[in-house]
C-alpha cells in the first residue's frame, strides 16, 4: 500500500522501535524513503555480546529476535549514518534491555506488559521464575558483577539516519 503523499512531502520522518511491528518492513521503508527528505529510525540489532536476560533466562527471545531484527540498515542504499545508542543504567523507558542493571524490574508484570517481546514471544514464566530465585539467593549478582559498576552499555540499539530517494 502506498502512503497517500507525494514524493518528498515531508522534511523528515521518524520511527522509534517500531519496525518489528510493520507487516511489510521493506515496503514501509520504501515508502518512508519516498515521502521524506530525511528519516531517522531507532531500531535494535540483537547484540553479539550476551545480554544476561537472554543468555541465562530467556534464550528463545534472542533466537526469535535475531530473525525479526535483521540488520537491514547495513546495506540499505539510503542510509547516511548509523550510531550506537548506549543504554544508561537508570533508563526509565520500558523497552527490552532498559532494565539491564535493575533485573528486579523484569519480575514486575506491568514492566513486562510494556515490552512487546514478552507478549509476542511468550513462554517466559520459567525464565522469570529462575530470575526471581537467582535474585533472591544472590546468583544473579555474582554472575553479573562486571556490569554493576557500568553506567551505560551497548545492547544493540541503533539510530539510523537516511536520505529520501528523490
Amino acid at each position: 500500500m502506498n502512503l497517500p503523499f507525494s514524493d518528498n512531502s515531508f522534511d523528515g520522518a521518524l520511527a522509534i522501535l517500531t519496525l518489528h511491528h510493520w507487516p511489510d518492513r521493506t515496503r514501509g521503508l520504501d515508502e518512508m524513503t519516498r515521502v521524506a527528505r530525511r528519516w531517522v529510525i531507532v531500531t535494535w540489532e540483537p547484540p553479539k555480546k550476551d545480554f544476561w536476560l537472554t543468555r541465562d533466562y530467556l534464550p528463545h527471545f534472542l533466537e526469535t529476535d535475531i530473525a525479526l531484527f535483521p540488520p537491514w540498515f547495513r546495506t540499505h542504499p539510503n542510509v547516511c549514518d548509523i550510531r550506537t545508542i548506549p543504554i544508561p543504567h537508570d533508563c526509565e523507558d520500558g523497552f527490552f534491555c532498559a532494565y539491564w542493571r535493575r533485573p528486579e524490574a523484569y519480575l514486575d508484570p506491568n514492566a513486562r506488559n510494556a515490552i512487546s517481546t514478552f507478549s509476542r514471544v511468550g513462554n517466559f514464566e520459567q525464565g522469570i521464575d529462575k530470575l526471581h530465585r537467582d535474585l533472591a539467593d544472590g546468583t544473579w549478582r555474582k554472575r553479573n558483577e562486571e556490569i554493576l559498576g557500568e553506567t551505560a552499555l551497548d545492547f544493540g540499539y541503533r539510530l539510523i539516519v537516511g536520505e529520501g530517494s528523490a
